[in-house]
Parts: C-alpha cells; sequence; structure tokens
C-alpha cells in the first residue's frame, strides 16, 4: 500500500503544492484505501471527498467511517498522521493483522469501532495514553493478551467492549478507577481469578457482562452499597463461581437482567432477591433450578 501511495502521490497536483501536513494527511489517506482495497477512492480530488473520509471546516480529516464494506486488508501504521482524528469506524470488516501501536498516539481520537474483524495480536499499553476516548469496541476480533494496567488513565471511558476475543489474564483494579466507565463488557473470552472489590468503584457503571470466562470465587460482600443501587444489567453466567448470591443484592432496585447460571453456586438465590422481580424492575433471571426459588420467573431455569 504504501508503495502505490507513493507512486501516486509524485504525480499528485495537490501533493506537489501542499503543506507538509496537509501532504502528511493526503498520504496517509492514500495508504488507507489502498490497504483496504479501496485504492479506486483515490482521486485528484481533495481526500476530504474520498470514501469514508469526514473532515472539518478547516479540510483537517476528524473522520473515518467504513464500516460494512467487506474490507479486506490490515489498519496501515500512517493513521497516526491524521492527528486531528475522532473517530474511527472498520467494524464488521475482514480487516486482519494488528492494531498498529501508532494508533494510540492520537490525542483527539474519541470513538474507536473495530468489531467483527479478524485483527489479532495484543491491546497495547497505548491505549492509555488515549486520554479522550469514550467508546473503544474491539469485540469479537481474536485479540489475545491481557488488558493493559494503563486504562486507569482513561477518564473520559464510557464504553469499554472487548466480547469475543482471547484475552486472558485478571479483573485488575484498574477498573475500579474509570471515573465515566457506563458499560463494560469482557464476556466470551479466558479472564480468571476472581471478582475484585474494586469494580464496584466505577461510580457509573449500569451494564456488566462477564459471563463465558474462567472466573473462580465467589461474589464479593464488599461491594459498595451504592454499585447494587445503579447496577441495570449483570451477566456473570458460564463461569466457575461458588457460593451464592449476597442479601446486599436485595438492593439492586434498578436491575432488569441478571444471569447466574452455569457456575458452581450452592446456595439458595435469597428471597429478598427474589423480591425483586416483584417490587423493581427485575424482568430476566437465568439461574441454575437447584438455587433458584423464586416463583413464575423461575420457570425457565437453566438444569
Amino acid at each position: 500500500p504504501q508503495y502505490y501511495a507513493m507512486k501516486w502521490a509524485e504525480t499528485d497536483k495537490l501533493m506537489q503544492t501542499a503543506s507538509k501536513w496537509v501532504a502528511h494527511q493526503r498520504y496517509a489517506a492514500a495508504v488507507l484505501l489502498y490497504s483496504l482495497g479501496l485504492g479506486d477512492g483515490v482521486s485528484e480530488r481533495h481526500e476530504c471527498t474520498w470514501p469514508g473520509i469526514g473532515c472539518d471546516a478547516e479540510l483537517w480529516v476528524t473522520s473515518i467511517r467504513l464500516r460494512k464494506r467487506e474490507l479486506k486488508g490490515s489498519i496501515p501504521r500512517e493513521v497516526y498522521m491524521f492527528e486531528g482524528l475522532r473517530v474511527l469506524d472498520l467494524a464488521e470488516n475482514k480487516i486482519n493483522g494488528t492494531i498498529p501501536f501508532q494508533m494510540y498516539w492520537l490525542q483527539e481520537l474519541k470513538e474507536v469501532y473495530l468489531s467483527a474483524n479478524q485483527l489479532e495480536g495484543k491491546i497495547g499499553k497505548g491505549l492509555g495514553d488515549l486520554k479522550k476516548i469514550k467508546s473503544f469496541w474491539v469485540d469479537y476480533n481474536t485479540l489475545t493478551g491481557t488488558i493493559p494496567r494503563s486504562i486507569d488513565n482513561l477518564n473520559a471511558l464510557r464504553y469499554l467492549v472487548l466480547r469475543s476475543n482471547k484475552i486472558s489474564g485478571t479483573l485488575h483494579s484498574a477498573f475500579g478507577r474509570l471515573p465515566s466507565l457506563y458499560y463494560l463488557d469482557l464476556s466470551k473470552n479466558a479472564i480468571e481469578g476472581s471478582l475484585v472489590p474494586d469494580l464496584a468503584n466505577a461510580k457509573f457503571l449500569q451494564m456488566l457482562y462477564l459471563d463465558q470466562n474462567l472466573l473462580t470465587g465467589s461474589i464479593p460482600l464488599l461491594w459498595n452499597p451504592s454499585f447494587f443501587r445503579r447496577l441495570r444489567s449483570i451477566y456473570l453466567n458460564d463461569n466457575l463461581l461458588t457460593g451464592g448470591i449476597p442479601d446486599s443484592w436485595q438492593n439492586m432496585t434498578m436491575l432488569y437482567n441478571l444471569r447466574i447460571h452455569h457456575n458452581r453456586f450452592t446456595e439458595i438465590i435469597p428471597e429478598e432477591v427474589c423480591d425483586l422481580t416483584d417490587f423493581s424492575q427485575l424482568i430476566e433471571l437465568k439461574a441454575q433450578c437447584h438455587i433458584c426459588t423464586c416463583g413464575e420467573i423461575c420457570e425457565n431455569c437453566v438444569e
């Protein structure tokens, strides 16, 4: 891709007269399109008119939106040349390779959508440098390694979605230091260890999906009471958790989805938690039959 972009640049009129920074952006746009099989979109027109490229009033690239285009190829390292990039959306394609570490140099980046591709490799510790990132969706890929502890620098992060990868490691305390986190989905990975009490310190967390991992131990009794009052959906099913549901879960008055089936729980769900189906918003309780005695809502229990 770089070769084709360089050959094109040699004869491109705009490249000959552009300033250094404008030339960098135009070259990077050409490399990106050639890398993803969209070389036909590279033309003499301004790069802001090319497929998927969005710009601001000053003609700086601020968004790349190429979702669901059946694209193949990889994300080029030249992506770092889009210094004003705020949105990168390449979801639902057939993009392979790794996430280039240069992407983490983009200080204006707020939204990353790389879901449903064929990406591999690790999530770089540089993720913690994306101070303005709000949404990071890289689910349904084949990423490995662990989630970098540097994420505790991401004060603006609201959505962290890594579902269905091959991520390992443990739930570390950094998750509890994300002041804006609202939606956390780490399901269908190979995450081990216990449910850390620090997780409850993420004061805006409402949607928690940790199902289909290798989590062990019991549910923390020391989870912050306010944590219970704000949770709306929690999936812990298909792990190796033991013990039972603490009585304190009766304070989950905003909860509407609770899935805890296919674990190693032995204790009956407390009656006070069952009462949430009558006095709060709980509409789904999915548990194994031998611990679910909550009446009608347990009719669809799991053996």
